[in-house]
């Protein structure tokens, strides 16, 4: 068995380097020994690594980033799982825990840099001219049912998409704004909010929202609990 996770800085590990005092934000890719290390250890704290120990993984693939949007979780699942398809890779082998986010954030193609860039309005904001930044602010401030049109698209796009291939999967999202109409929360597979799971143990988050250490391996066991009852 293989895990794929996908999310925010909920499945990043936000807050894990932060609340010992380094800097949690390791750019550029390429490391130095003491920044890969500080990165080993926050992709080994956090939930993917947990629940690939509790389900014997062979293979952890963790694409969650800090203030990544609903966009870029699916674009990059798609990315990653196709191109497995054009290999001619056996993807029922993979099992998929998808962390939806806020759905007002979002991301914007750069053609001069040729890359996707990020857009959280208050901490992510791109360089660009003063009337490109007002349609920007005034995507944040769209209304809640564009937001949760476009979330509902997001989840039948992955959700089809892992049906079609057989690969078994998960979805949770950091808390339950804005509702899902209940056929979705019927129909498809998911597991409970994080901010449910947490709220219930004060002790397992940081000040700022996001699991401690502790709070990763509570969502682990209850993303195991739901994978083990498809496996007896």
């Amino acid at each position: 068995m293989k895990l794929f996770a996908n999310g925010c800085s909920h499945t990043w590990g936000g807050g894990i380097l932060e609340e010992q005092g380094f800097d949690g934000v390791l750019w550029p890719s390429f490391f130095n020994k003491e920044e890969q290390d500080k990165k080993n250890y926050r992709l080994s704290s956090v939930w993917p690594s947990h629940l690939s120990n509790l389900l014997n993984c062979t293979e952890t693939v963790n694409f969650a980033i800090g203030c990544g949007s609903n966009q870029r979780i699916v674009r990059t699942t798609f990315d990653f799982f196709i191109d497995k398809i054009k290999n001619n890779e056996n993807l029922s082998d993979w099992v998929a825990v998808i962390q939806w986010t806020e759905p007002s954030r979002y991301e914007i193609y750069d053609e001069k840099f040729d890359r996707f860039n990020l857009i959280k309005l208050d901490v992510v904001i791109p360089n660009v001219k003063q009337n490109r930044y007002e349609y920007l602010q005034n995507r944040f401030y769209e209304s809640d049912e564009l937001f949760i049109s476009e979330f509902l698209v997001h989840l039948n796009s992955l959700a089809s998409f892992f049906d079609k291939w057989n690969i078994n999967y998960r979805f949770t999202r950091i808390n339950p704004s804005p509702p899902i109409p209940d056929y979705y929360k019927n129909n498809l597979k998911w597991v409970d909010e994080f901010s449910s799971m947490l709220d219930h143990h004060k002790i397992f988050q940081y000040k700022c929202g996001h699991p401690n250490i502790e709070g990763h391996k509570l969502i682990a066991k209850e993303l195991y609990n739901s994978f083990k009852k498809d496996y007896n």
